[in-house]
């Protein structure tokens, strides 16, 4: 039993989410004077993933306003730079964020970020579309296994867990 007030707990959850995809690999962009890639990827919404280095900032909860200024510069720049569509649906889509990624700071973690989403808003947890859509990325790369979960460290230290299910194809 429970001791009176005591708050409960919730240590862990699953998830199985929409199939995720690379839409485009290495877009150029141009941004505040740089020239970046980025990758974009699906993952339940759009997502324009940056290296944080290479956009000039930092995934640290101290740089929140710089990286909210480039998270929503960078979402615009990929969006301008062509239309995007679901390939299975078609549908239109935004890019509905920037994720940009750092190494991790816990040995126990594969990598770390934070998601600016178009409006300004700045994700504290890694978040599940975007873990989804950082892995989509990875395992086109070679980057990913069966036998090992992802470990995903989030800009205040949180932290997602993720597993491929299973490998579809999305559209063409």
């Amino acid at each position: 039993p429970r001791a009176a007030g005591a708050a409960e707990r919730i240590e862990r959850v699953s998830m199985l989410t929409v199939p995720s995809f690379v839409a485009e690999a290495s877009v150029a962009v141009k941004t505040a004077g740089r020239q970046l890639r980025t990758d974009v990827a699906f993952g339940g919404g759009l997502y324009a993933i940056v290296d944080c280095e290479a956009a000039g900032v930092s995934v640290d909860a101290v740089r929140v306003p710089e990286l909210r200024r480039a998270g929503m510069e960078i979402a615009a720049a990929v969006d301008a730079a062509r239309a995007w569509a679901h390939p299975a649906t078609g549908r239109a889509e935004e890019i509905a964020g920037t994720i940009f990624t750092a190494p991790p700071r816990s040995e126990s973690a594969d990598l770390r970020s934070v998601t600016v989403r178009r409006d300004g808003q700045v994700g504290r947890s890694p978040g599940g579309t975007a873990t989804a859509a950082l892995m989509a990325v990875l395992d086109a790369m070679g980057l990913l296994t069966d036998e090992r979960p992802f470990a995903h460290e989030g800009i205040v230290d949180t932290r997602f867990s993720g597993r491929i299910a299973r490998r579809t194809q999305v559209g063409e």
